[in-house]
This record gives structure tokens, C-alpha cells and sequence, in this order.
């Protein structure tokens, strides 16, 4: 994810699981009216097809009541979905590939398939920094609400040599606020390539290892594990995983997702 190479940001994309149809509820109608007719019409030919005419609308109207009220009992009920939100970057926004073909898109898909209720908020941009993801943080926990955080930054940071202690304040920040609101955090990291230094590439990797151990969250060490080295899933800048390499990232990371996911 070299901030050179990659596109311009753009505005966070939102992937929506479809909203769950919720049951058609009858409709509490007024109270059943009845018409007083004068006596003098009950005694005519035309007063007793009036009396005829009344009865029988009042039978359908009672009927169709009856019919909705049996429909909403038998629609299923369906629990609400639940967001997760994905902070990522170029790794998570789907960077050089089809949308459609980007590992969130496939999260999607496979919550469906697997029956978790769930609405996929794909808050990632291309060039995202960690401070970026701070400053961005409150609307997103605001708006969305999400159960789940799945956070996907620091890569841009480390290419561009940004001090690791800021790096770590920023991710810890992300990661603390987070919390507080409520949502469960799945921490996904990045290794920098070895021509950074091994003093700075360490220090770098630990930065995701020591939060993990210190707020005890579901982590995935590399997003890339056995992707990056391999060039044929990688595209001609061998910094972004193409589309061939999005299944294997989201099977990289779903059994670490897994167990925070509803099983309704």
C-alpha cells in the first residue's frame, strides 16, 4: 500500500447485507360502526336490502381483518442486523480489483451463505493512515453503531517511516474508543517489507502484537500470510493482493472473526 501508488481516496464505501424483512403487522383498525336504520325502512322492500346490503360488508371487513392478522402471525420474524465495519486501507478497499471481487464483498457473501445476520460497512480508503482512521473514528462509531470493528491500518504509516510510538498511540486509540462503545475489535496487521530495517520492522510488527496481548482481542498477525511472496496473487506493483488473492485473505481471517459472530 504505497501512498505513491495508490488512488486518490475516496469516500468510504458501504457494503449492505440487505435488510432483513420484517414481519407485516394488521394494523389496529377503528371500532366496527353500526348504522341505526329507522324502523320505516325495515318495513319496506328497500329497507330490508339496506339491512342485507350492511350485514354483508360488515362480515367482509371482519373477514379481511381476520386474513392480516393470520398473515403477520405466520410471516417469519427475523432479528435486526447487526454492523460490522471495516477501517482499513488499500489492503481493505479493494485497491486495483473489481469491488465486487474485494475480500469485504466476499465477508459478505459468505455471512449470508452461513445464515449471521449482518450489515458490511466497508469504511476503507486507499492512503489511509492510522491518524487518518482516528480522526474518522467517532462519525463512524456514531453512525454505524458496529458490533464489530475489524481494523485494518498502519501500513501507510510504516512505509512512510512515521515514528512507531505515534503509530502505536494511534491504533491504541482506535482500538480503546472502540471498546468503550461497546464494539468487539478484530485486529488485522501488516509486516513491512525488510528493506525498512530489521530495528524498525520489528519494532513495527510488535506495535500489533503488544495491543493484541494488552486488550486480549481476536488478531490476525498478516493479512497477507502466504499471499505476499507469491506473485501471481499479488499485482504488477507487488504491494496489493489481486482479485485471485481475496478468497484466501478472507479464509485468513475468518477464523478469527468467527467466533465473535451471532449464530441466529
Amino acid at each position: 500500500p504505497l501512498v505513491g501508488s495508490s488512488r486518490p481516496a475516496s469516500n468510504a464505501s458501504k457494503v449492505d447485507l440487505p435488510e432483513p424483512d420484517g414481519p407485516v403487522m394488521a394494523t389496529a383498525s377503528p371500532g366496527m360502526t353500526v348504522r341505526v336504520i329507522p324502523s320505516s325502512m325495515l318495513n319496506s322492500p328497500s329497507g330490508v336490502f339496506t339491512c342485507r346490503d350492511t350485514s354483508s360488508a360488515v362480515t367482509i371487513g371482519f373477514m379481511f381483518r381476520l386474513f392480516l392478522v393470520l398473515f403477520a402471525l405466520l410471516l417469519p420474524i427475523k432479528a435486526n442486523a447487526q454492523n460490522i465495519v471495516i477501517l482499513g486501507d488499500s489492503l481493505s478497499a479493494g485497491y486495483g480489483i473489481a469491488l465486487a471481487d474485494s475480500w469485504p464483498e466476499l465477508l459478505r457473501s459468505r455471512l449470508s451463505q452461513k445464515g449471521h445476520v449482518y450489515d458490511v460497512i466497508n469504511a476503507s480508503i486507499s492512503g489511509e493512515t492510522a491518524t487518518g482512521g482516528r480522526n474518522r473514528l467517532p462519525e463512524l462509531l456514531t453512525e454505524w453503531q458496529p458490533k464489530i470493528l475489524i481494523l485494518e491500518l498502519g501500513a501507510n504509516d510504516g512505509l512512510r517511516g512515521a515514528p512507531i510510538v505515534s503509530i502505536r498511540d494511534d491504533l491504541d486509540y482506535i482500538i480503546s474508543h472502540s471498546l468503550a462503545e461497546g464494539s468487539d475489535v478484530v485486529l488485522v496487521g501488516v509486516l513491512l517489507p525488510s528493506n525498512y530495517g530489521a530495528d524498525y520492522t520489528r519494532k513495527f510488527r510488535d506495535v500489533y502484537t503488544e495491543l493484541a496481548k494488552r486488550y486480549r482481542l481476536h488478531f490476525l498477525p498478516f493479512i497477507l500470510e502466504g499471499i505476499h511472496d507469491q506473485p501471481e496473487l499479488m499485482l504488477d506493483d507487488r504491494l496489493h493482493p489481486s482479485s485471485l488473492a481475496q478468497p484466501m485473505i478472507l479464509d485468513n481471517l475468518w477464523p478469527v472473526l468467527a467466533p465473535l459472530l451471532n449464530h441466529d
